[in-house]
């Protein structure tokens, strides 16, 4: 045990730890369930599933903010361990010191958070990936409606090859 941190702050400091664990799963699991819902309505161009997903997500990620806040501090508590490295104190190293049955809970907690946080970062680069391609699209779709007509030929009535009146479709069709 640290001669700087005695039995009760370590049991302290394991419980805060495996608190902050508990409640950061919850927020990644929230946010997952998110990222898909997300990605799910803009594969389907469920544009109002959106707007009322986006309300959804401030309380989430208001938590995930205080987690952050609560990740830095627990970090700083972290610091009265000693220390294997340079580095950071870690989960590891506080289970390192826990007795088996906590120690068992921290590693297993940590190992569920590193899974959800790949998996959310998977499903937020493939949500992203389908944002750019509608964003692309309509892109592309305004470019096209707003570009004077004249930029490509058109065929006229006597099947010869003419240049259009430049005007935009948007000014064609009023």
């Amino acid at each position: 045990m640290n001669p700087r941190m005695g039995t009760f702050e370590h049991a302290k400091l394991t419980d805060d730890c495996l608190e902050y664990v508990k409640q950061e799963e919850a927020c990644l699991t929230s946010l997952l369930k998110s990222a898909v819902r997300m990605r799910e309505a803009l594969r389907k161009g469920q544009w109002t599933e959106l707007g009322e997903l986006v309300p959804t997500l401030e309380p989430v990620l208001l938590e995930r903010e205080r987690l952050q806040t609560s990740g830095r501090e627990l970090r700083q508590r972290l610091g009265a361990l000693p220390a294997k490295s340079a580095a950071e104190p870690t989960l590891e190293e506080l289970a390192d010191l826990a007795p088996p049955a906590e120690a068992r809970r921290l590693r297993d907690g940590k190992a569920r958070l590193r899974a959800l946080a790949l998996d959310l970062r998977k499903q937020t680069e493939s949500t992203a990936y389908v944002a750019r391609h509608h964003l692309d699209f309509f892109q592309g779709f305004f470019t096209e409606l707003t570009r004077p007509s004249g930029d490509a030929a058109t065929y006229g009535s006597e099947g010869q090859l003419r240049q259009a009146a430049r005007t935009s479709l948007l000014q064609v069709r009023g």
